[in-house]
Order: structure tokens, then sequence, then C-alpha cells
């Protein structure tokens, strides 16, 4: 599938340059750049997938990080931004793909790369920048959304659409039910629902973490998960 294929040219990009970096670069990096002192290449790649630290650490790292990719090396630095940028890559662009599917996937793929280098080259780097990493994705999306737009005179579809056109969820197979689960992303709306049910319902992740994670009060968080399980529900069954 071509989504496995680009999570693996994300990947190769970081290991064709994991020697140099890992030789002298990342440590005068981790030197220049206080954000990063405590952190491996190994660590820095995870927690752009996944940490508990608090919003203005995150944001700190992916600052500094984007200071090495634009005043340091571009060519070593850039697959670093990308692998720690790739799970959010590959749910954008699938999203994009599936809401315009007449495009080639790999074209839509390859814009969203640039645009997101696009706005890691323009974004502010003042230390009281906030949710960096969502608004890379956000600011590359919407210019991606505008490039769609353009070129095939198509709005993507939003959650309504998506409900007005009472697609059948009912599935004969695991592959057929990963496809409709897969429709149900095409919104950013149904896309939230589905990974706060994940992270709840599934990894069994507790309100606090699940509230860092998501950027929202803790208290409001089993009260939005349940809500988002009756949006779904009722998704699956129109």
């Amino acid at each position: 599938m071509w989504l496995d294929q680009f999570a693996i040219q994300l990947r190769q990009g970081l290991d064709s340059v994991r020697v140099e970096l890992e030789t002298r670069e990342f440590e005068d990096a981790r030197q220049a750049e206080p954000a990063l002192a405590d952190l491996t290449l190994t660590k820095l790649i995870e927690f752009g997938r996944w940490t508990n630290a608090n919003a203005r650490e995150q944001d700190d790292v992916w600052l500094a990080v984007i200071r090495c990719w634009r005043q340091r090396d571009v060519r070593l630095w850039g697959p670093v931004l990308l692998q720690m940028l790739a799970p959010a890559l590959i749910n954008e662009t699938y999203r994009l793909a599936l809401a315009v599917p007449r495009m080639d996937p790999v074209d839509v793929q390859q814009h969203l790369v640039a645009e997101v280098l696009g706005a890691a080259a323009s974004l502010a780097l003042e230390d009281g920048s906030q949710r960096v990493r969502s608004q890379l994705i956000w600011t590359a999306g919407c210019r991606v959304t505008d490039w769609l737009r353009r070129s095939t005179d198509q709005e993507p579809l939003s959650l309504e659409q998506w409900r007005n056109r009472r697609l059948a969820m009912k599935t004969v197979n695991a592959e057929e039910a990963l496809w409709r689960v897969a429709e149900l992303r095409a919104t950013r709306i149904a896309a939230a629902d589905l990974e706060l049910v994940m992270r709840v319902g599934v990894l069994g992740q507790d309100a606090d973490e699940v509230a860092r994670a998501l950027d929202m009060p803790t208290s409001l968080v089993m009260d939005r998960y349940w809500r988002a399980r009756r949006r779904l529900r009722g998704l699956l069954a129109a």
C-alpha cells in the first residue's frame, strides 16, 4: 500500500544520515540547544511521536529541531524533522487522499511534505511560540487543501457530506472494516473522535495522559469521550 511506502521512505531518509548525525552533528546540536540536551537521537524521534512532556517543553523541543534544520545542516536535519512528524504526516495524507479520491495519493503525499517544510521555513522561532507541531500540520494541510481545490475544482468532503451520503457501514471482512474506518477519518472531527476513543477505550490511558496529549482540560476528557463514542456509533449505523 502507498502509505506503507511513505512510512518506509521517511524512515529510510533518517537512516541514510543517522551515522553522520550521531558521529558529531547531534552532539553539537545538543550543546547549542538546551531543549535537546537530555535527548538521544532515538529519544528525540520518539518524543515527536509520543511524549508525556508538558506543552511548553514540547514546543521548546520542536522549535529547537526547526532551528537546527534552518540554521545547521539542512540535509541532516530535514529527515529528523520529517521522521518526528511521520505519524501526523501519514494521518493527514490519508485524510486528504480519501477526501479527494480522484487525486493520486502519492502526489498528495509529496505536496504535503513540501508544504510542511515550507511551514517550518516560515514559522516564527520565538520562544513563546505555541503548539508548534500542530501549527506545522495545520498550515500544511490548509495549503494542500487549497491546492486540491485548485487542481480538481472539488472541495474535500466534510463530515456532514459524508453523513448525507449515508454510507453503508456494514462490512464483510476486516479489510472492508478498515477502509470504512478510514473513510470516517477523512474529516478532522471524526479523526479527533477516533483518537480520543482509541486513547481512552483501547489503550486505557487515564484522563491526565489524554488531556496532555490532546491539549484539553482533564475535567472534559470523559465527557468528550462519551460524546465521541456516540457520534462514531451514529456514523457507523447510518
